[in-house]
C-alpha cells in the first residue's frame, strides 16, 4: 500500500532582468530558476520533488523559514506544496528517473 504525504516548503523568488532565481531556505540545494512567473511555480515545484525524492520520512528538513507571504517588485515568497508516495519510510515520485553508475556510464559511451 502506498501512503501519500503533503508537505510545504517556502520558496523565495527573486526577479531580474534576465529572469527568475528560486530558491528554498530549508533546503539550500534546492535551487531553479525560469523566464516568468507561471514557469516559476512549475520549476519550483519540480525542483523541491526532486530534491525530496528518496528522502527517508524521518530525515525530511524542517520548515524553520517564516512563511510570511511577502511581495515586491524584485522578491516574492510563496509556500510551495507537493504531494509525493511513501515507499519504504522514503519519499518517491513517479516522474523521478534515477540512473545506476552502470546506465550512466554506458549513456556517454562515444566509442561507436
Amino acid at each position: 500500500m502506498n501512503k501519500k504525504i503533503t508537505l510545504k516548503y517556502p520558496a523565495i523568488f527573486e526577479v531580474d532582468s534576465d529572469g527568475i532565481s528560486i530558491s528554498f531556505p530549508d533546503i539550500p540545494e534546492c535551487l531553479s530558476c525560469a523566464f516568468s512567473k507561471r514557469q516559476a511555480y512549475k520549476m519550483a515545484k519540480e525542483a523541491l520533488m526532486l530534491a525530496l525524492h528518496d528522502v527517508k520520512i524521518h530525515e525530511l528538513p524542517a520548515q524553520n523559514y517564516s512563511v510570511k507571504r511577502f511581495t515586491s517588485k524584485e522578491l516574492y515568497i510563496r509556500t510551495i506544496v507537493v504531494k509525493m508516495k511513501i515507499r519504504d519510510n522514503r519519499l518517491f515520485d513517479k516522474d523521478v528517473i534515477v540512473f545506476s553508475e552502470k546506465q550512466e556510464d554506458s549513456s556517454y559511451d562515444t566509442t561507436e
